[in-house]
């Protein structure tokens, strides 16, 4: 309040509302003036008008020095130049010639170049800056673009195309109907009506036989493949029970070998605490021999038994056998010769005309044609079926109780041994149209060759030897498949007729026709319980008696016989014989624990790579098997597919309505 100022009413405190402030005489200053600060203003404008410039210089020199493009790196090849100068490396005469090459369309002086013809400096490619990863990068993604594209067209192909068929198949019956002819087409027209009617009941009868023959076939094919998974389910079972073994054998065999390279001394008999690891080593080799018995009887091994099938060679007054030493010695030659004698065609051992045999009835008889010695049982076995062909050692090898186990590589198949076909009535050999044996097509699964008639190339079934000349020739061939009645290649398991009985069986064998030198399929055999016979099912061997598992078919004076030869009874026997080795070199471990302590360590080493042949004896064994179990299962599919839709049909000649 002003000096001498009284308020205008009484009270201790006012309220700062406008009345009071009004009477008070309090009010705002409104003459309040603010002057610019001129020194910013002009700063600011100043410093934006040297960034626009600075802007505006720096985009001129970037177009002018060409700033914008890509630096290139320089290339290693480029900095190793600069370390050498070329020039001293050049010759003191050399001259220098310079050629100026210009544009195709300037070769024309009247000629102009136009825009395009020449690329432009930014338009060129840097080579030397190119990036392989980026480039395959980019071509990854478009071909998988394309990949993936096509993919879906082929989807709608596939959904077009069964479109078409489900509408064309209910368009059959109506197609004559809706033929619209003059009326002077009708007798024709007629005619050609009948014809249809008389191809769609043929071809209805035939969809109807080829269903039933592929019910047949089908059959046997299931009966086929219940009988390899049997196989394959016992081979586990012997491998689980044998190698449980052979672990714990192991195990027990490095714990000695540690202890006795650690003791470092030789001992004479084994010590107290050597006892029970030399008893557990003793029992798991007992239990493997016991184990490798009884899977050698259940595949027939007689072989790895050391019994062997056939006929055993009498003497001259037929008193006695004559034993295997007195017939051949380790390197197989002859020890007898006037008993056996090589055969100059096929190197095989074999008995002279007038030999007798001891049969399966204990009665001597004369030891027929085509008859072979084996070398490793000194038995008389005939050749159709137990010898086969060796393309690594490009000769014949006996295909049955082989327990030798020298095969250099068992990954690669032995191939039957057809006898050539002699004609009866002139007693020379057939002509035949055989290939040559090519060895660079037999080291495949199965082999291939063509066809001499239809030029097809089709599985090697076998190998036959031309008697005059010696020349090995390749068996195979094409026949009418009686499923679909069309050419196709002969291959074991594939269906045939039956020339006795009609049904549809499965091919076990091929074999030369001795009249007419073609290959012919075998297959049909017949069991005495009056079953159908397939491989692996079990026959009684003539010559010995012993029952045999079959492994294919032979022909033998025009009839067809089983055999217990082959490429898997080969594998069979090394892989059994390769156990057997196993357990021998068991046993000599042992034998140096208590003889001679230095040869421990060799001879664990010696047992550890008797183990690794097993494991690849097995695994040629495994990966046959698997080749059948695949090739049943193509099979066991087609049958399948003809049992329930009878196949697809072709082109009628006898209309033209399809």
């Amino acid at each position: 309040m002003p000096l001498g100022g009284q308020c205008y009413e009484e009270g201790p405190f006012f309220p700062t509302t406008p009345r009071y402030v009004v009477q008070v005489g309090i009010a705002k200053q409104r003459d309040l003036l603010l002057k610019p600060d001129w020194a910013a203003i002009i700063g600011v404008i100043t410093g934006l008008l040297m960034l626009l410039i600075a802007s505006v210089v720096l985009t001129l020199l970037c177009q002018g020095f060409s700033w914008y493009q890509k630096g290139t790196t320089c290339p290693p090849f480029r900095r190793q130049q600069i370390k050498y100068n070329l020039d001293s490396y050049s010759s003191n005469i050399a001259r220098l010639f310079s050629i100026k090459k210009c544009h195709p369309s300037l070769q024309n002086k009247d000629c102009v170049l136009k825009k395009g013809d020449v690329w432009e400096p930014e338009e060129q490619i840097d080579l030397e800056s190119f990036n392989t990863n980026v480039f395959f990068e980019v071509l990854l993604r478009q071909s998988l673009a394309v990949t993936t594209k096509l993919g879906h067209f082929k989807e709608e192909v596939k959904t077009i195309y069964r479109k078409l068929t489900s509408e064309i198949s209910s368009l059959k019956n109506l197609w004559i109907k809706t033929l619209s002819v003059p009326e002077e087409m009708e007798a024709y027209e007629s005619t050609l009506a009948e014809a249809y009617l008389k191809a769609k009941q043929q071809a209805e009868e035939e969809i109807q036989q080829r269903k039933q023959l592929a019910a047949e076939y089908e059959e046997s094919v299931n009966k086929q493949m219940h009988l390899l998974q049997h196989d394959l389910k016992c081979q586990e079972e012997h491998c689980v029970t044998f190698n449980s073994v052979l672990r714990e054998a192991l195990k027990v065999a490095e714990m000695l070998t540690n202890k006795v390279v650690w003791e470092g001394k030789q001992t004479t008999q084994p010590r107290p605490d050597y006892t029970s690891l030399l008893a557990q080593i003793d029992a798991a080799s007992s239990k493997m021999s016991s184990i490798i018995t009884k899977e050698s009887h259940r595949l027939k091994a007689w072989g790895v038994l050391g019994e062997g099938m056939g006929a055993h060679l009498l003497n001259k007054d037929k008193t006695r056998i004559i034993t295997k030493q007195e017939l051949t010695d380790s390197n197989i030659t002859s020890r007898a010769p006037d008993v056996v004698c090589v055969d100059p065609v096929t190197g095989l051992l074999t008995p002279y005309p007038h030999c007798t045999m001891l049969l399966a009835s204990q009665c001597p008889g004369p030891v027929p044609p085509n008859h072979f010695l084996h070398p490793e049982t000194g038995k008389v076995l005939h050749v159709a079926g137990n010898i086969g062909y060796d393309p690594i050692r490009s000769r014949l090898v006996c295909a049955v109780d082989s327990a030798s186990g020298k095969r250099r590589k068992p990954e690669v198949p032995i191939f039957p041994y057809i006898p050539y076909p002699i004609c009866p009535n002139t007693g020379l050999p057939v002509k035949t149209k055989l290939p040559v044996l090519c060895p660079d097509k037999m080291f495949a699964m199965g082999g291939l060759m063509l066809d001499p008639v239809t030029e097809i190339e089709v599985p090697v079934l076998g190998v036959t030897i031309h008697p005059h000349t010696g020349q090995k020739l390749t068996v195979g061939g094409t026949y009418l498949n009686p499923l679909t009645g069309m050419l196709t290649p002969l291959e074991i398991g594939g269906p045939m007729t039956d020339p006795e009985g009609g049904k549809i069986v499965p091919i076990l064998g091929v074999g030369l026709d001795s009249n007419t030198g073609e290959v012919i399929p075998l297959g049909g055999l017949v069991g005495p319980s009056g079953n159908l016979m397939l491989l692996g099912d079990s026959f009684t061997e003539p010559l010995s008696g012993k029952i045999a598992r079959v492994h294919g078919a032979h022909l033998r004076q025009d009839k067809v016989l089983p055999h217990s030869g082959g490429y898997q009874a080969v594998l069979e026997a090394d892989w059994l014989v390769a156990q057997t080795h196993v357990v021998n070199a068991l046993k000599h471990f042992k034998a140096s624990i208590s003889e001679d302590s230095c040869l421990v360590a060799e001879r664990l080493a010696a047992l550890k790579a008797s183990v690794e042949d097993m494991k690849k004896s097995f695994t040629t064994r495994l990966y046959h098997a698997t080749h059948c179990l695949q090739s049943l299962e193509k099979k066991q599919q087609i049958a399948s597919s003809l049992k329930s839709n009878g196949g697809k049909l072709g082109r009628y000649k006898t209309t033209r309505l399809f």
